[in-house]
């Protein structure tokens, strides 16, 4: 019958006796690893405003996709388009079964701004947070949009959509 090996504890790579334990970190060291733990945390507070920012610009260009499609049925069946009281209430099923509800601006919880000159013509106007978006350029709004509410001078907005027959800005 074989005899078992022995193990030696005394022989071991990681022997206790040969790690050498420091009593901790000086001053400057734990300063260093704050400072680290401080820019890192502030970095990713501004990346996670940056993308809310986006995530909201992105819901807002998806309601106006939803509202040119349903302006346009709404148009197509009534030979007008929606008069703006019927877009003015955030949630209300004003205009069923075009649209389940109204919907509004995402970080403001307001309707959107909604011009209604007659039967044939509608425009939708709304800010997008990030003003370097490529879409504002695209339809022309890069000098502003829309109605200048505040009387400045300069259109209050930067993105919108219109009937077909007429355009955003």
């Amino acid at each position: 019958m074989p005899t078992k090996a022995r193990v030696s504890h005394r022989h071991t790579l990681l022997s206790f006796h040969n790690l050498k334990f420091s009593r901790g970190m000086t001053l400057t060291e734990m300063l260093v690893v704050l400072a680290i733990i401080i820019i890192l945390l502030l970095l990713s507070l501004l990346n996670v405003q940056k993308y809310r920012i986006k995530a909201s610009d992105a819901r807002r260009k998806s309601d106006f996709a939803a509202y040119k499609i349903a302006l346009e049925h709404y148009y197509e069946d009534n030979k007008c388009y929606p008069d703006a009281s019927l877009v003015a209430t955030c949630g209300a099923n004003t205009l069923l079964p075009y649209l389940s509800k109204i919907l509004c601006d995402p970080t403001s919880l307001t309707a959107y701004m909604y011009v209604h000159d007659d039967c044939n013509t509608f425009r939708m106007y709304t800010v997008l947070k990030d003003a370097t978006d490529s879409d504002i350029a695209k339809i022309g709004c890069d000098r502003g949009c829309g109605p200048d509410a505040n009387s400045d001078g300069t259109p209050d907005y930067n993105y919108g959509i219109s009937s077909v027959n007429t355009n955003a800005g």
